[in-house]
């Protein structure tokens, strides 16, 4: 039986929860916006700052004002609420067909989200991890 089908994706959210993050959020969030999605889906980066304490907040303003065309949504969270908070809102302004999280540490490698886009794309499933 031939499981593998057309991926039905139009566009894929990518949710980056940030929290003290000055190390490396630029270095994700270049990454991210320079990634060519598997099967040429279209994304939106949502960076959700969970009221850092250091520079990520400016870093992130900074980025999505060099980037106006990279279609990046940013919410700075009032005060510091968790990574699991920042998701919800993350879940919250997406509006793609999927959704899948980034870590702004670098802790996941974002070129692996083509990864599983191909596996989804093999078969009926809502879930990839």
């Amino acid at each position: 039986m031939d499981t593998s089908r057309t991926l039905n994706v139009q566009k894929l959210s990518i949710i980056i929860p940030a929290y003290n993050e000055e190390q490396t959020i630029s270095a994700v969030l270049k990454n991210v916006l320079e990634l060519q999605l598997y099967g040429n889906i279209e994304k939106e980066m949502i960076v959700i700052n969970d009221c850092s304490k250091d520079s990520t907040a400016q870093q992130i303003d900074d980025f999505v004002t060099a980037n106006p065309d990279g279609n990046i949504i940013s919410f700075h969270q009032p005060v510091n609420m968790g990574k699991g908070a920042a998701i919800h809102k993350g879940i919250e302004l997406a509006s793609g067909d999927y959704i899948v999280i980034q870590d702004a540490d670098l802790e996941l490698e974002p070129a692996d989200i083509n990864r599983l886009l191909e596996g989804l794309s093999q078969g009926d499933a809502s879930v990839i991890y």
